[in-house]
């Protein structure tokens, strides 16, 4: 069937004048009519891009939709605040939404397909499968948010069964989550491939975030501190190596002093393995999760080695 959707409407977004043009592209939430386009689509020899968001649309996201513009045929992005990957004290009711905005931005963007499911469109209540990939020890998010990972793993495989072959498009600055999924990809043997797409950053080189809204005034000033601390270590341990675990000592106490609240950790990891660094001659990279008042930032920077 290829008679285009009407656009949905989500009773809980509030944002927008109700005298507001229906934006003209394509709004779905079945996953049985998301299978149905995007089969269409390869049906015309088209290859398929696709941008999981959470909404709360940023140039983050507008960047993995330019590059999936360029590269594919067919651009379909998600709309879905995924209820799995937050634990129960963490900001799943808080979490900003702006559905009619975040439609705006995609139609512009050329975006050709929005799936917007809601809960039961995802979950029925007969849903009972959990798809975790199980690496050799938990480390970063994962040792601190132990639902998240899981519950991203689930909802794509959940998601990749409808989709069916296509390009996903994952940002850097959530490079754990990617390097998940790219494993779960591999492992199930799914027709999926992953392009993993440089961090987005303000003028500031503050990494973009949904959750940057939840920055007061003062702490968005504070913010940015993360990357030139980051970048210092990063420059340092180039430097020298062997002396890697005091620059990171050395940088998380400079976090504190400047105004975060928690380092929930600064860590050095091999960036294909996301195991202990074994030498300089490897691909490293910085780790950091901290809060800034209530806000949890995330980000990472290559190690670049110096000859």
């Amino acid at each position: 069937m290829e008679e285009s959707a009407k656009p949905a409407s989500h009773p809980s977004d509030s944002d927008g004048a109700s005298g507001d043009p229906a934006p003209t592209i394509d709004v779905i939430s079945s996953l049985e009519d998301l299978e149905e386009r995007m089969a269409a689509a390869r049906a015309k020899g088209q290859s398929v891009g696709l941008v999981p968001t959470m909404g709360s649309i940023h140039d983050g996201h507008r960047s993995l939709v330019q590059r999936a513009r360029e590269e594919t045929g067919f651009v379909v992005a998600t709309l879905y605040v995924n209820p799995l990957q937050f634990g129960a004290d963490e900001d799943l009711d808080a979490y900003p939404r702006s559905f009619k905005q975040d439609i705006a931005h995609f139609e512009k963007d050329g975006v050709d397909l929005v799936f917007a499911p809601r809960d039961e469109d995802m979950y029925n209540s007969d849903f009972q499968t959990r798809v975790e990939v199980a690496p050799k020890r938990r480390v970063l998010c994962d040792a601190f948010r132990p639902s998240f990972l899981p519950g991203v793993t689930t909802e794509l495989a959940r998601l990749f069964g409808f989709t069916g072959s296509c390009t996903v498009y994952l940002g850097e600055k959530d490079y754990q989550q990617a390097m998940t999924v790219r494993q779960m990809l591999f492992d199930l043997h799914m027709p999926l491939t992953v392009r993993v797409c440089p961090t987005i950053r303000a003028a500031d080189g503050l990494a973009l975030s949904s959750r940057n809204e939840y920055l007061s005034l003062d702490e968005r000033a504070i913010a940015p501190l993360l990357y030139a601390q980051m970048r210092l270590a990063a420059g340092r341990i180039a430097a020298d190596f062997q002396s890697y675990k005091e620059t990171l000592k050395a940088a998380r106490q400079a976090l504190l002093k400047t105004g975060f609240s928690d380092v929930q950790y600064f860590e050095l990891l091999d960036e294909e393995t996301l195991d202990t660094p074994l030498s300089a001659q490897r691909k490293n990279r910085l780790f950091a999760a901290v809060f800034l008042g209530k806000t949890r930032l995330i980000d990472n920077v290559p190690v670049i080695r110096t000859l």
